[in-house]
């Protein structure tokens, strides 16, 4: 599982979106999953990310503090939750030995704004949380102010909403933003310690 840590107010970030963008593809038989985390501390900086959440820069600060670092930047890569900024990253993913067990996610019920899954992660310990995360592709923008003006930036595999829970099975809703285009969306289900941020399990479905 790769997440990047991104914003469209970073010159540096395109570089990495592109790459990540391509990594199910260019490494398919990995199964890679996938999550681009949009961070808000750019966005005073001449251009506010759509697609940026204080939680998301929660986040990254969590790892910050996982991983014995002092501060946070974009693009930042990690890797299964146990690694961060690998400059090769696709070798980094092909000499990983070790898999994040599958996860059971099923939906219940569509709604226009909501989705009900049903899942189950088998062995998750007590202290473990599982993550819900809606992503969305093929999102295009251009900026017409901040470091990216007039660059035309693609992004895959967006956070678009987000759902936590400590139960290691049962059912949970989850709200969808109204721009959102099923289609080219998915849900992403991991399975998380709090304390170290490492990944245990991990499920990807599209939307239907």
């Amino acid at each position: 599982m790769v997440e990047l840590f991104t914003s469209e107010g970073c010159s540096s970030c395109p570089a990495a979106d592109a790459i990540v963008n391509a990594l199910p593809a260019r490494l398919a038989e990995r199964d890679v999953i996938v999550i681009a985390w949009h961070v808000d501390y750019w966005d005073s900086l001449g251009w506010p990310d759509p697609f940026a959440t204080r939680e998301n820069t929660e986040r990254q600060r969590a790892y910050a503090n996982a991983l014995g670092q002092s501060s946070v930047y974009t693009p930042e890569l990690v890797l299964d939750g146990a690694e961060s900024g690998r400059a090769n990253l696709a070798e980094a993913i092909t000499r990983q030995t070790t898999a994040i067990a599958p996860m059971t996610l099923s939906f219940e019920n569509e709604a226009p704004s909501s989705l009900r899954v049903k899942y189950e992660a088998k062995g998750a310990p007590p202290d473990a949380r599982v993550v819900f995360v809606v992503v969305e592709s093929d999102l295009v923008r251009t900026p017409d102010k901040g470091e990216n003006s007039g660059r035309t930036l693609r992004h895959d595999h967006v956070a678009r909403a987000v759902k936590t829970t400590s139960s290691p099975s049962g059912a949970v809703t989850i709200e969808l933003p109204t721009t959102i285009d099923r289609a080219r969306s998915a849900l992403i289900a991991f399975v998380e310690q709090p304390a170290t941020m490492r990944k245990l399990a991990a499920a990807r479905v599209p939307l239907r």
